[in-house]
This record gives structure tokens, sequence and C-alpha cells, in this order.
């Protein structure tokens, strides 16, 4: 993945999508972004990843510190 700047990130990655990018069902989302409260959840992919854990990895409290992606759906 390239950040904004270009540059290469290999990091852990906010998304709450599934890897066809549907939004993953049962999950808050971290109240669409806006909550940083351990008790509410949403998923982590891998930057580097080539498999369907490029978006979809783990399960992690909005405590927690990623970066975003954003995904658009028609």
């Amino acid at each position: 993945m390239l950040t904004e700047l270009g540059e290469v990130a290999d990091a852990l990655v906010f998304t709450g999508t599934t890897p066809d990018g549907w939004r993953v069902p049962n999950s808050t989302h971290c109240d669409d972004w806006t909550d940083n409260d351990g008790f509410n959840y949403t998923w982590y992919g891998y930057t580097m990843a080539t498999d369907k854990s490029w978006t979809l990895a783990v399960e992690t409290g909005c405590d927690s510190h990623a970066a975003l992606y954003c995904f658009e759906q028609p």
C-alpha cells in the first residue's frame, strides 16, 4: 500500500469491510470511525497482504491505533 505521500506502508489498517468490499456484518465499525472505546470493535487488515487478510485479518477494539482504508461502494 502507498500512503498519500507515495511511501510504502507495511502496517495494520482499519477496514470494516470484507475482501470483496462489503461492510462486515455485526461490527460497530467504531461508530463510523468516531469512537475510540475499547468495547466496540472493527477489523484490521494488513497492508502488505496478498490474500483476504489485506482487509479482513483481525478483529480489534476501537481503542487500537491504525491507518484507515476508505472504500466507496456504488
